[in-house]
């Protein structure tokens, strides 16, 4: 990927993961909490799938990204089969087929929620996007031995990527938390800007660090050397590493005030709000069963009672005389 290649798709998983936290956060307010259980085992109560036009709009984002990467790589193969470049006809291919993987994950979370055609449960979607982030952690950890400074910004750009598979991990184990999705977008809209500083420290040089110069193989295939002795190799990797932790420091400036302003619009109640609606809901009910009218108790009840009355009336004056101690007289 040239400049333009990694800017656009930078801007496109950094707007991905802004509009699944606005997802997440929406989904999470919107939902009403359920007064007998925390959590539901069915998938169909994801977050994704309560807000269905979003959602939809996010899938229908992901398949055109997805569909222009796979095009761009195909056209960019296509002129190094015609310049007889083997290097530059397979770069672009496996980076065709990561984003070939993203198409599937889009578009059969689309046939999902739209149509019966395909009813597959909320897991399996998740499983089909952690074998696309899966390829994708390969593609920029299997570098060759080779490679300059471009290796520390590929090494960083891996961080995102494990979080997001560990944030798709966590959305399996537990569907009805709010942190996975967060985690997601977070590590969606990091990888997007990291992906836009790798595009202007490779081929800029303004951002390219002092000492260090970009040497062109063909396309896609590059190498960033740093001229002299290792100092400034090592100054490359501290700018790196500097950009980084900028990014991530810009990453907790935008998502924080974005949950605290959508908490306070629509968050979902508190505790003591939660615990004064359930009180409110079942006192009612205990209420209307202390107004009814009382049952009036079976006739078994009276049996003993009514015996003893009965035995009572049946016995003579003297037999009914108690003596001051309390016992009855023995008559023959």
């Amino acid at each position: 990927m040239g400049l333009l290649g990694m800017i656009a798709s930078g801007c496109g998983f950094a707007f991905i993961g802004l509009w699944q936290a606005w997802i997440a956060l929406r989904g999470r307010s919107s939902a009403q909490p359920s007064l007998y259980s925390s959590r539901s085992p069915i998938p169909d109560v994801g977050y994704n799938r309560q807000s269905p036009f979003f959602s939809s709009a996010q899938l229908i984002s992901i398949a055109a990204l997805s569909f222009l990467h796979i095009v761009s790589g195909l056209v960019a193969s296509h002129e190094g089969v015609a310049l007889a470049d083997g290097i530059a006809t397979a770069v672009p291919l496996e980076r065709s087929g990561v984003a070939l993987v993203f198409f599937i994950f889009s578009i059969s979370n689309l046939l999902c929620m739209h149509t019966s055609f395909l009813p597959l449960p909320l897991e399996v979607s998740y499983l089909i996007g952690l074998v696309a982030f899966a390829q994708e952690l390969l593609l920029f950890h299997l570098r060759r031995p080779d490679a300059g400074l471009e290796a520390r910004y590929c090494t960083l750009l891996q961080v995102p990527i494990t979080a997001s598979i560990m944030a798709l991990i966590a959305m399996i184990a537990s569907p009805m938390s709010v942190l996975p999705p967060l985690s997601l977008a977070a590590s969606l809209f990091l990888q997007g800007t990291w992906l836009i500083q790798m595009g202007l420290s490779f081929f800029t040089s303004i951002y390219m660090p002092k000492g260090c110069a970009l040497q062109m193989r063909g396309e896609g295939d590059y190498v960033i050397k740093c001229l002299g002795n290792d100092m400034a190799l090592m100054h490359g990797n501290a700018v790196a590493t500097l950009q980084f932790n900028c990014h991530m420091a810009l990453l907790l400036i935008l998502l924080l005030p974005m949950y605290s302003f959508l908490r306070r619009r629509c968050g979902p109640p508190n505790v003591y709000d939660l615990n004064y609606e359930m009180v409110s809901v079942v006192e009612p009910r205990i209420g209307e069963k202390h107004s009814s009218s009382p049952v009036e108790p079976p006739a078994s009840a009276f049996s003993l009672e009514s015996e003893e009355y009965e035995d009572g009336e049946n016995l003579k004056p003297e037999q009914q005389h108690q003596d001051a101690n309390g016992l009855h007289r023995v008559i023959n």
